[in-house]
């Protein structure tokens, strides 16, 4: 199941719009972010998922929160706080962590959008994210191994894991390693 064209066919038209108005943009401005930040979104997660601790948390979140996956058939909830989506925040926190500055900028470079706007798209999408896994984990009986391995096996247009891209644009300097990626984005490049 390719999560990244469901989730595209859900975002398409009205929704598109709504998330426009409330984050002060237009439709084609959000399907950009949309279609840059979901693989990043999905890869990540798919990588926090990589061990038991990672996949029982992202389970034990959409159990809480996200089971009825109602939010895919009614998005007027996603909708309620005007121009600020403290829920799909709160996500983005939890699964970009750190991360999350950089997959902004990555983003706003991709898409020639600036940085606030990609990051207030983002916490719209997240929800959305989270109602498809709550459903997948619904309908299909899924546990913590059964939403990891839903996610490990998204793939790029080209074939690529997302989780593969998710390190890539995450990780710039490639050495998969982010640590040493975001002390250098502190404290800058330095030469001995």
């Amino acid at each position: 199941m390719d999560i990244t064209s469901v989730l595209t066919e859900v975002i398409k038209g009205d929704v598109s719009e709504k998330i426009g108005q409330a984050t002060g943009t237009d439709k084609s401005t959000v399907e950009s972010v949309i279609a840059a930040g979901l693989p990043v979104i999905l890869g990540q997660m798919a990588n926090n998922t990589g061990d038991e601790k990672g996949a029982q948390a992202l389970d034990a979140a959409v159990e809480k929160d996200h089971t009825s996956g109602s939010l895919l058939e009614s998005l007027g909830g996603l909708f309620a706080g005007g121009d600020s989506n403290n829920d799909g925040g709160k996500i983005i926190e939890h699964v970009l962590g750190e991360k999350q500055s950089s997959a902004n900028e990555t983003i706003a470079n991709k898409t020639g959008i600036d940085v606030a706007t990609v990051a207030k798209i983002l916490t719209f999408l997240a929800p959305l994210v989270m109602a498809y896994l709550g459903k997948k984990k619904s309908s299909d009986n899924l546990d913590a191994g059964g939403l990891s391995d839903l996610l490990k096996q998204q793939k790029t247009d080209n074939g690529g894991l997302l989780s593969d891209l998710a390190t890539a644009v995450l990780d710039k300097n490639k050495d998969g390693s982010m640590l040493d990626d975001v002390i250098g984005g502190l404290f800058g490049n330095r030469s001995s």
